[in-house]
C-alpha cells in the first residue's frame, strides 16, 4: 500500500512528523455517503466547548481529530491561548474524500495572503469539488451549498478559525511550517493505533486535544470492547477528548461533551447499551432518511 499523509512541497524544511509520512494503515478506502466530507460540524454545544478550551491547561504539544474545519476551529483556540505550546495538527480519517479535501485546503491555507481570500478560495473549491468531496449524496452540489451556507455562519458567529485574523493566521503558520498532517487511518483499527502511538512517541508528539467527534456511532458491535482501549493507548493523560453524548430513541441530536484527560475519557466512553446507528449497511430508502436527519 502507498504511503499515507503528504508532506507540502512548498517546505522543503524536514518537520518533525516526517516519520508520519511513511505511517501505513491497512484500513479499506471508503468513499461512500456516511463517509462524505463534513465540512462544518452539525453538533451542539460547540460554544462551550469552546470557551471550556479557553480555560483549560495545555498539556501537550499537538491538535488531533477528525473531521473538517472544526478540528480547525480548536486548533486556533489552543494555538491561541499558547503559541509557543502548540506546534502540530494531525487529521485523522478513513475516507479517501476526507483526504481530497485536506490535500486541497492545504495549498489554499498556504496560499492564502489574508482570511477573506481563504475564505473565497475554499467556498469556490467546495463547490468546484463536490462530486469529489459529497460523493454518494442525492445531489452532490445541493450539499455543498448546504455545508458553504454552515460554514459562513460559523464564521459570522465568530465560531471558525476564519472569523479573526488572529485565528487564520495562528492555523497558517502551521501549514506553512509543514507542521499539518492528514494520515488515513481507521479509529477501529486497534493494530493501527498502536503502530501510530509508537510514531507519535518517537516524533515527540503530545497530544493536548483530541476532536473524536460521534467517531464511536460507526463501531461496529464486535470491535465496542476495544475502542476506548485502544484510543485510551493513543491519547496521553492529561488529553482532552472531545465527542459527543451516546443518543438515544428520544434525543436524536449530537451533543458535545470534554472529557478532561484519560481517566475522564475511560469513564464517559462508549457503553455498550446504547444504540449503534451505523452498525448495519445503510442503503435505499433508509440512506434518504439518514441524509434528512443528518442535514
Amino acid at each position: 500500500m502507498a504511503a499515507v499523509g503528504f508532506k507540502a512541497s512548498y517546505d522543503p524544511r524536514v518537520s518533525s512528523l516526517g516519520n508520519l509520512d511513511h505511517f501505513q494503515s491497512d484500513s479499506s478506502y471508503y468513499m461512500d455517503m456516511l463517509h462524505r466530507v463534513h465540512v462544518v460540524s452539525n453538533e451542539v454545544g460547540q460554544i462551550e466547548t469552546q470557551e471550556e478550551l479557553n480555560v483549560l491547561p495545555i498539556s501537550g504539544n499537538t491538535i488531533m481529530g477528525v473531521s473538517g474545519f472544526r478540528l480547525l476551529n480548536y486548533a486556533a483556540i489552543r494555538v491561541l491561548k499558547d503559541p509557543d505550546a502548540i506546534k502540530y495538527i494531525i487529521a485523522l480519517d478513513r475516507s479517501l474524500m476526507a483526504e481530497a479535501f485536506w490535500q486541497d485546503m492545504n495549498n489554499i491555507i498556504i496560499q492564502s495572503q489574508t482570511k477573506e481570500e481563504a475564505q473565497e478560495k475554499i467556498i469556490q473549491t467546495i463547490r468546484q469539488r463536490c462530486d469529489r468531496y459529497f460523493k454518494g449524496c442525492l445531489s452532490p452540489s445541493e450539499y455543498a451549498e448546504t455545508e458553504i451556507f454552515r460554514l459562513e455562519g460559523e464564521i459570522k458567529d465568530n465560531l471558525s478559525w476564519l472569523s479573526t485574523d488572529a485565528g487564520f493566521h495562528a492555523i497558517q503558520n502551521i501549514f506553512l511550517k509543514n507542521n499539518f498532517r492528514f494520515l488515513h487511518l481507521d479509529l477501529f483499527d486497534q493494530q493501527a493505533i498502536f503502530d501510530l502511538k509508537d510514531l507519535l512517541n518517537q516524533s515527540g508528539v503530545t497530544l493536548d486535544t483530541f476532536y473524536l467527534s460521534n467517531v464511536y456511532e460507526y463501531l461496529p458491535k464486535t470491535k465496542i470492547k476495544f475502542f476506548a482501549t485502544s484510543i485510551a493507548a493513543l491519547i496521553d493523560e492529561n488529553t482532552i477528548t472531545i465527542d459527543t453524548k451516546p443518543r438515544s430513541s428520544n434525543q436524536k441530536v449530537l451533543i458535545q461533551r470534554i472529557l478532561n484527560g484519560k481517566k475522564k475519557f475511560m469513564q464517559g466512553s462508549v457503553n455498550p447499551k446504547f444504540k449503534h446507528y451505523y452498525s448495519k449497511p445503510i442503503s435505499g430508502i433508509d440512506l434518504l432518511a439518514f441524509a434528512a436527519n443528518r442535514a
